[in-house]
């Protein structure tokens, strides 16, 4: 999955790209106080990691991708969750790209 994104990502000059271990992952986006952090989760639905990570970092946005990276879901600390349906390489770029510059989605 981490290949798959930064692959579509990786041409985008204006976003630092980072693949962070689950364990450091919290600590990690709280000190470099990223806007956006991708998770593969198939359901969408929070679960103990993406809860902690928006405790430590209320800013932070979570993208969750299914496995197959076809489906993706927004969560922020509202919480409130937005169902973004199937995902093209196109669609995934553009909605990271308005998510780390603190757009809606």
């Amino acid at each position: 999955m981490a290949s798959i994104v930064c692959a579509a990502l990786g041409a985008d000059r204006e976003l630092e790209l980072f693949e962070v271990g689950v364990r450091e992952l919290p600590e990690t986006a709280r000190r470099l106080g990223a806007a956006l952090v991708i998770l593969e989760q198939d359901d969408g639905a929070l679960n103990g990691l993406s809860r902690e990570l928006l405790r430590c970092c209320p800013d932070v946005r979570l993208l969750l991708l299914a496995r197959d990276s076809r489906e993706g879901f927004v969560w922020e600390l509202r919480p409130e969750r937005l169902v973004l349906g199937e995902l093209s390489i196109e669609k995934l770029r553009k909605t990271v790209s308005r998510l780390a510059h603190r757009e809606v989605a």
